[in-house]
């Protein structure tokens, strides 16, 4: 696990990718930020694939701090912020933006994506906004795949104090 105290403003921009996932902040395991600071995280486009302005394969935990995380573009999915396990916000500011998803798949854009619990209390101030999705009509099958956006998609959620504010963004077909 990682703890993160920010003191000050922090920045991180990933590059884009023509062949992987982008990932501004990656964590094998479980990530707690508090402290004072201000980080800002935005991922690079990715060409092939996903984009994730912070990715945590774990629980995900803020105490403190304002946190501001960007998904780039991407041809499968674009998050602000992921965690395999649970987001748990106390306090802070939270601003999550997944960023354009497009593609023949089922492209999707999240501001917050959990595969577990999703918990927002104290003082806490999150904003959530999923970004434009687009799809295509595959022209080999002439099939058409769906697209989606959240502003914040997990299996449960609490809020307890804390004020959310989550919005999907646009989801359009192209030719």
């Amino acid at each position: 696990s990682l703890n993160l105290v920010l003191e000050g403003a922090s920045s991180i921009a990933e590059k884009d990718d023509d062949e992987s996932d982008c990932r501004g902040i990656f964590v094998n395991g479980d990530l707690t930020i508090s402290g004072d600071g201000v980080l800002s995280v935005t991922a690079g486009d990715a060409a092939e694939d996903d984009s994730y302005g912070i990715y945590v394969n774990g629980n995900l935990t803020i105490k403190s701090g304002t946190i501001n995380a960007t998904g780039g573009t991407a041809s499968g999915s674009s998050y602000g912020i992921y965690a395999t396990s649970a987001v748990l916000i106390h306090d802070g500011t939270v601003n999550a933006t997944g960023g354009t998803a497009k593609g023949y798949s089922i492209p999707t854009s999240y501001g917050i994506n959990c595969s577990g619990d999703a918990t927002f209390s104290g003082s806490g101030k999150i904003t959530a906004t999923g970004g434009k999705a687009s799809y295509e009509i595959d022209s080999d099958t002439e099939r058409q795949h769906g697209a989606k956006t959240y502003g914040i998609y997990a299996d449960t959620m609490t809020i307890s104090g804390a004020e959310v504010t989550a919005t999907g963004g646009t989801v359009t077909r192209t030719s």
